[in-house]
């Protein structure tokens, strides 16, 4: 199975599973923004399907949540301070 072509750097995949497993989550946007201080699962989920964002690379997340700052600061209103205070200093 790993040595398919055109399934990618089995490493990557791997290390990707590995992610999955241990954050608990089930998309590589959810995951990244999980590792951006959102290191909650409702919270990293909520976050990507109300905004649905659709980006991989954290730096591609942050320019999307500030497209969107609105949007961005609406969900995070009914979550706890802390979240909050994390989504300002990304904005």
């Amino acid at each position: 199975m790993l040595d398919r072509e055109g399934t990618g750097d089995p490493i990557n995949r791997l290390q990707l599973f590995q992610k999955r497993l241990k954050y608990g989550l089930p998309t590589d946007t959810t995951i990244a923004l999980y590792e951006l201080g959102f290191s909650d699962r409702v919270i990293a989920q909520d976050l990507a399907a109300s905004l649905k964002l659709a980006a991989t690379q954290k730096k591609d997340l942050v320019k999307a949540l500030k497209r969107d700052r609105d949007g961005a600061r609406a969900v995070m209103e009914k979550y706890p301070t802390y979240f909050q205070e994390r989504m300002n200093e990304l904005l």
